[in-house]
């Protein structure tokens, strides 16, 4: 007979972890619908989680940082799909759909760089932090800040 106790035996099978698009690093732990961690951990007093929302969500909080919220649920984004986000001042493209070129306008319309893209991420450091708008050549475009 094992011995119970914390992290011991608190759920069975495969968690359904999934990236949570909205966060900038990879393998947070967020759940998908159906995992078996959702409403199974234990109330430690928290009223918020990792994302600021409500905790519990359901019967009971979730295990991990992250409570999962059936209303706006995490679903896995399709790694076909171009992401264009900005972090401390450097514009980053996740060039999924190998896409040859993007174009920064500032938002006066004037070009302020044509930068050639290379498959998977792409860095692009801005000296001065503005908004902007990045365009790429299927019509997609993004304003960052």
């Amino acid at each position: 007979m094992g011995k119970e106790g914390p992290g011991t035996n608190l759920v069975q099978g495969n968690p359904l972890f999934v990236n949570y698009d909205r966060l900038e690093y990879t393998g947070d732990f967020a759940l998908m619908k159906g995992s078996p961690a959702i409403d199974k951990g234990k109330d430690l007093g928290y009223n918020s989680d990792f994302m600021n929302k409500p905790v519990p969500m359901g019967g009971a909080p979730d295990i991990g940082a992250i409570e999962y919220d059936p209303v706006s649920s995490v679903t896995e984004r399709n790694k076909s799909e171009t992401l264009i986000y900005s972090s401390n001042g450097t514009i980053i493209i996740n060039n999924y759909d190998q896409h040859k070129q993007a174009v920064i306008y500032n938002m006066l319309g004037m070009m302020i760089r044509r930068i050639n893209l290379v498959g998977g991420k792409n860095y692009i450091n801005m000296t001065e932090k503005q908004v902007c708008i990045v365009g790429l050549e299927n019509g997609v475009r993004a304003i960052i800040r």
